[in-house]
């Protein structure tokens, strides 16, 4: 059991993180009227592990000063201190610190992890660490999936954000598609990273977010051109996504839970049922999915204006008031930070924070390899990474996920395993 906890703890991690999410949602603390404090208490349990990478990696930086003198340190503990400064400077002045804080805990927590793997501080092999990463794709597959099948009957809203599992399992894309293709994997693992890719694009196609949608598809479409020359990998690669567009058209044929909806609201196709037991005809799934369209974007231009505010207020140095009110529909009031992760850095950190965060990204970019020249071997892995770190920005665009919790931490996961990888192929030259 040990052993297998070794092996496994970056999994085991994910699924500790989600059962507080799942807890600590709105619609369970009103069904079972938990107290303010339960709230704040789920709070302090989801941001513990990244303090606690935080604290690791100051730790064993002490100890292995030399080895710690890398250009990204710099950056890492330059960024670390200039915010801690500004934490304390609107402390003092009564500004807002909290909602600024919970980001930053999580992207400061998720980079010293990636640091900790690439010195080799937490040891896991490639192969180890690539096998997390679909078990952890299959894990918010078979959530999602569960939740799409039956859970809609019964629950208004899922426990866990949809956009967040299916924005989990898209950007894992690129690292299963990539490891389909290459034979270091045994055929078992070949066959669970199969099922995983597969399950990501219906999990995917039947979430209703259109962005992340053809994000998947721009991922999908460059994966498969990239790797037609490897007939065989190309095979592999082609079935999974066939196998998911095939099940998503079977969901929506059979009309489980709101596939329909989803595809409608998506793409505008409809699909008409001759079966009297459908709840919704093609009419009523347009209408519905063009509302939601409306209110969304809606929500989006009043959050992005909002955070525009704040930024001209302190543009250096931001005010760190990042979350706001706003009201997508009449009987609904939410709280959303901007939606666009380059204004929700500048809202935190100003020009100058932002500056020193790209500076940390270049440089642990230019570390794993990308800006060299690809050897024979390593384009396929390159173009992997590539694609995780496009959608990751990307996606951060329209949606609050480069300092989410459950998004972050997984990109830094996929980047160390696609680095260790690259590590191994050098090896093996």
């Amino acid at each position: 059991m040990m052993q297998y906890i070794k092996r496994n703890w970056l999994f085991l991690l994910m699924a500790f993180l989600c059962i507080p999410l799942t807890l600590s949602a709105t619609w369970v603390v009103d069904l079972f009227h938990f107290p303010l404090i339960m709230s704040r208490v789920m709070a302090i349990i989801v941001y513990l592990p990244f303090a606690a990478f935080i604290g690791m990696k100051v730790w064993t930086d002490i100890r292995h000063f030399r080895e710690a003198m890398v250009v990204s340190n710099g950056f890492y503990y330059g960024f670390a201190i200039y915010y801690g400064i500004l934490t304390g400077y609107r402390f003092l002045t009564h500004m807002e610190v909290k909602e600024n804080l919970y980001f930053s805990i999580v992207f400061f927590g998720a980079i010293a992890l990636y640091m900790l793997l690439r010195d080799g501080r937490i040891k896991m092999e490639s192969q180890a660490m690539t096998m997390n990463l679909v078990w952890i794709a299959l894990f918010f597959v078979a959530y999602r999936l569960l939740y799409c099948t039956v859970g809609v009957r019964y629950l208004e809203f899922s426990p866990i954000n949809v956009n967040l599992t299916s924005g989990a399992v898209a950007m894992l894309l690129p690292i299963l598609g990539y490891n389909l293709t290459i034979d270091a994997l045994s055929r078992k693992q070949r066959l669970w990273c199969w099922l995983a890719m597969a399950g990501s694009v219906t999990v995917v196609a039947v979430t209703g977010a259109r962005a992340l949608f053809w994000l998947m598809m721009i991922m999908l479409v460059v994966l498969l051109l990239t790797h037609i020359p490897a007939k065989q990998g190309w095979m592999r690669l082609g079935s999974a996504v066939l196998a998911g567009f095939l099940l998503v058209a079977a969901l929506a044929v059979a009309d489980v839970g709101r596939v329909r909806y989803y595809l409608c609201r998506e793409m505008g196709i409809t699909i008409t049922s001759s079966s009297p037991s459908s709840p919704n005809t093609p009419s009523d799934d347009q209408l519905a999915a063009q509302e939601q369209v409306n209110a969304s974007d809606q929500m989006r231009s009043e959050l992005v204006a909002m955070g525009m505010e704040q930024i001209q207020r302190n543009p250096w140095f931001g005010t760190g008031d990042v979350m706001y009110v706003t009201m997508p529909r009449e009987d609904f009031v939410a709280i959303q930070s901007s939606h666009n992760f380059l204004i929700e850095a500048l809202i935190c950190y100003g020009i100058f924070g932002l500056l020193m965060l790209a500076g940390l990204v270049i440089s642990l970019i230019g570390e794993i390899g990308l800006f060299k020249k690809s050897g024979k071997g390593k384009w396929g892995i390159k173009i992997a990474l590539f694609l995780t770190l496009f959608f990751y920005f990307a996606f951060g665009f329209v949606q609050p996920t480069v300092f989410n919790c459950i998004i972050c931490l997984l990109f830094v996961m996929a980047m160390a395993t696609g680095r260790a990888t690259l590590r191994f192929s050098d090896t093996d030259a």
